[in-house]
């Protein structure tokens, strides 16, 4: 039972480190915008349940454009 928790315990730790890298590769990738007023932006249209079957598959994932407040 013991060298069952050590395995636990060395996959979660194995699982925490992989978490991190991608977070730091995804993060490299982002940029930071700042928005002045007046400025046109789009915003995100996200689904909140996805599934295999969604009728607006098609649909555009961004809206706008809008003024920026």
């Amino acid at each position: 039972m013991e060298a069952f928790d050590d395995k636990r315990m060395h996959a979660q730790q194995q699982i925490e480190i992989y978490q991190v890298r991608i977070i730091r590769a995804f993060n490299k990738k982002v940029k930071e915008q700042t928005f002045k007023k007046g400025d046109l932006v789009l915003t995100v249209r996200r689904l909140m349940v996805m599934t295999h079957k969604t009728k607006e598959k098609f649909q555009p994932k961004w809206e706008g454009s809008f003024v920026a407040e």
